[in-house]
């Protein structure tokens, strides 16, 4: 089954393999239009070996292999259950409490996983982290019913040291996930962070954290060092989140942590591992005392 992608030069195919019967997902780029240039290329082909590379992590999807010809790389992976989360939320609104902790709990094992073998995802957002929800469990499950995978590493880059920022050529990602700092060109697993802050903020809340105007530039001026990126960035500087919410009344632990990670100096965000030990995220509860840095 063929399926078009949103991407220029690139297309989905589903497939089952012949041997195992087992479901997959082929993305076709097509070498001469998914390009910019062959460095592009160069270092689409090296993130994609380390992503292949991975250790085995339940909350990312498996890169299974790559193949190619003259004309296209075929990326073979796995087909995952259920819908990315802008699409189920799109269809069933907000999520309950438990789910959202749960879709925290695992993209943030995700992110840890990728983080601590080196990598930083550079795009992180609803529709890149797939989401499947178990409606009829028996009594002898222990676990929970909620499934969550990260997808999508074509902009995976590898990040060795966490502490000192990869610099890029363009600013990369989707308009309110991208940190202030990737409006300079540096990523980090810090970046990561922030981006699954506005993730937590949009699920409790149905709506971005941030007035949608403040992201006005227009296509050509993603370039690091523009007038528009150094404007939006200081926009997004100034920018002040309302936490007014109903759910940040009733848990303030909720915003506690999304307020942490959406930290604007991207040396007070948490690393995903610190995030995961939140009491929020406790599943023994934790305390309404108990409280963690935030800006």
């Amino acid at each position: 089954t063929l399926m078009p992608s949103c991407h220029r030069g690139m297309e989905l195919l589903f497939a089952k393999h012949k041997g195992t019967g087992k479901e997959v997902v082929i993305k076709l780029r097509h070498k001469g239009q998914s390009f910019h240039d062959k460095e592009a290329e160069q270092e689409w082909r090296e993130s994609t070996e380390f992503v292949m590379n991975l250790p085995h992590n339940e909350s990312i999807a498996e890169v299974h292999e790559v193949l190619e010809d003259n004309k296209a790389y075929y990326v073979v992976m796995e087909k995952v259950e259920g819908r990315d989360l802008f699409e189920h939320m799109s269809g069933h609104g907000l999520l309950p409490i438990q789910d959202i902790k749960e879709v925290m709990r695992q993209l943030l094992t995700a992110l840890d996983r990728l983080h601590r073998s080196g990598g930083v995802h550079k795009d992180l957002k609803l529709e890149n982290v797939m989401y499947h929800h178990v409606e009829h469990v028996t009594e002898e499950f222990s676990g929970s019913p909620v499934t969550v995978k990260l997808i999508d590493f074509d902009t995976v880059e590898q990040c060795p040291q966490p502490m000192s920022p990869k610099r890029a050529k363009d600013v990369l990602g989707t308009d309110q996930y991208i940190a202030q700092e990737a409006y300079d060109g540096m990523f980090s697993p810090a970046s990561d962070i922030f981006a699954a802050g506005v993730i937590g903020f949009r699920i409790c809340t149905g709506r971005f954290p941030f007035r949608k105007d403040l992201f006005n530039d227009e296509a050509g001026e993603n370039w690091v060092g523009s007038p528009k990126m150094r404007e939006i960035r200081q926009k997004l500087c100034n920018a002040k989140i309302d936490w007014s919410h109903m759910i940040f009344q009733e848990d303030p632990q909720a915003k506690n942590l999304i307020r942490w990670m959406l930290s604007m100096n991207e040396r007070q965000r948490p690393a995903a591992g610190e995030a995961l030990q939140h009491p929020w995220l406790s599943r023994s509860g934790g305390g309404a005392g108990a409280s963690q840095r935030s800006s």
